[in-house]
């Protein structure tokens, strides 16, 4: 059936697709493997074993991307 409406949320990582592998290998399950979205950044999207689901992006740094602490919430929004 239809999807209700849920909240999403994307980490920040330095590396997308290194991020997936490991997460993998500890058991979770990849739904969108990584992705890059032309001059916008790279995402994945994945399911832990429990069953929550989020994403995870690399923006370019030409975007302004905030040099910090990787796997901080950094998009959050209502799907």
């Amino acid at each position: 059936g239809p999807v209700p409406p849920h909240w999403g949320v994307y980490f920040g990582v330095a590396n997308v697709d290194d991020t997936t592998s490991k997460t993998d290998f500890l058991g979770a399950t990849i739904l969108v493997p990584g992705t890059e979205i032309p001059g916008i950044g790279r995402f994945a999207v994945i399911q832990d074993p429990q069953g929550a689901v989020f994403g995870i992006f690399l923006v370019p740094k030409v975007l302004g991307r905030i040099k910090g602490v990787a796997s901080t919430p950094s998009v959050i929004g209502l799907l």
